[in-house]
């Protein structure tokens, strides 16, 4: 959806001969989108999955049509019968979102007027979560319950602890969405947040490196007797505790041991579990990863692409053993080990991946091109 709305800002503001004749209708598409995105977030999804999988359907109807007639494929047909038909879709399907979700449980704007906000986890989704049950369960608490004024929970702990994840797991806990008239995973403008006047909101903040943009984020949300609460996960103590206002910082642990073969596991096997001959090593595999959720991801993404079989799996316990997990450098190492087995057709593909700053929207047919350029696309292709 990120890149549709993109593409479709790309044409409403482009001075192309060809789309002055369509521009009001990809405005309107696009207008229509943004409002039905907005009521969108990955909770919604979830309770709504029937309807989001038509507003996925819609858009991708709304820019094959905009695309045929601006490359004059059936081009007069589209305009004239298709376009109009597709425009209306969307109307209807926004009309039906407005009624079956209610704005108080949706996404708040928070970057700019009139611009949704998705909430930024896009990393944790689909990950397998182990461990960390008493831990979720005390922020479970520390959001539901405690003072009315406002608070916030710092996770902190080292690069690929599961800070994020952990915050994406209680951020989307029934019982928090339950809680809370208004929750978002987002940045904030400086503007003051008026939407949030008068209502118990929860927002996560991200990966927070100094205290300066800690004030500058925070400085918008309004003190009221509601009980709101912001999250935050960061790697530096000192901004924790320069946050604090009652709770205090949870300092994330590594995974026990039990917990790290689990994850390593079903990382690897899914729902199956591992055969008895792998076991002794897939084990103390898990023991080299330190308790990092990171690494033990990364690590089971290299050895599950591997044959089952167990000289493979010494092989990567070797490259392990020189590994000692204590700061971001030695993680580091491991996700270049993870790289290094990747097929050597694909490791100049991802590279180019580096000149996107973090977090930023991919656009495909930009990222192709780069490819192109280097005749790399035709190598994976030809693959």
């Amino acid at each position: 959806m990120t890149l549709i709305l993109t593409n479709l800002n790309d044409l409403v503001n482009s001075n192309a001969s060809s789309v002055a004749l369509i521009k009001k209708e990809i405005k309107k598409v696009k207008e229509d989108l943004e409002i039905i995105r907005s009521f969108f977030g990955y909770v919604e999804q979830e309770f709504h999955r029937d309807l989001w999988t038509r507003v996925l359907d819609v858009a991708y109807e709304s820019e094959h049509v905009i695309n045929s007639i601006l490359a004059r494929d059936h081009g007069l047909f589209q305009l004239i019968f298709i376009l109009p038909d597709t425009v209306e879709k969307i109307k209807l399907v926004k009309k039906e979102v407005q009624e079956k979700i209610p704005k108080s449980s949706g996404i708040i704007v928070a970057n700019a007027p009139n611009k949704p906000v998705e909430r930024n986890s896009s990393s944790t989704v689909g990950k397998i979560i182990v461990g960390f049950e008493e831990e979720t369960e005390w922020i479970v608490r520390k959001l539901t319950s405690g003072p009315a004024e406002i608070d916030v929970i710092s996770i902190v702990g080292m690069p690929g602890l599961g800070k994020t994840t952990l915050a994406y797991r209680v951020y989307n806990d029934k019982s928090i969405v339950d809680h809370f008239d208004v929750w978002a995973w987002c940045t904030v403008d400086q503007e003051p947040a008026e939407k949030l006047c008068g209502q118990r909101y929860l927002i996560v903040l991200d990966d927070m490196w100094d205290t300066a943009t800690l004030d500058e984020l925070t400085r918008p949300f309004p003190e009221f007797q509601k009980g709101s609460r912001v999250i935050i996960t960061s790697r530096k103590k000192e901004v924790a505790l320069h946050g604090k206002c009652h709770s205090d910082p949870l300092y994330l642990r590594l995974l026990r041991s039990e917990e790290i073969w689990e994850l390593l596991e079903k990382r690897v096997f899914g729902e199956e579990r591992c055969a008895d001959e792998l076991k002794d090593v897939g084990e103390k595999i898990a023991q080299k990863c330190d308790g990092l959720p990171l690494v033990l991801d990364l690590i089971g993404g290299v050895i599950s692409r591997k044959e089952k079989k167990e000289l493979l799996w010494v092989e990567v316990l070797n490259n392990l053993s020189s590994f000692i997990f204590k700061d971001e450098e030695e993680v580091v190492k491991v996700i270049q080990l993870s790289y290094d087995h990747l097929s050597d057709h694909v490791k100049p593909c991802l590279v180019y991946l580096a000149i996107y700053p973090k977090d930023k929207d991919i656009r495909i047919s930009q990222l192709k091109d780069f490819w192109i350029g280097q005749g790399l696309e035709m190598k994976m292709q030809k693959k």
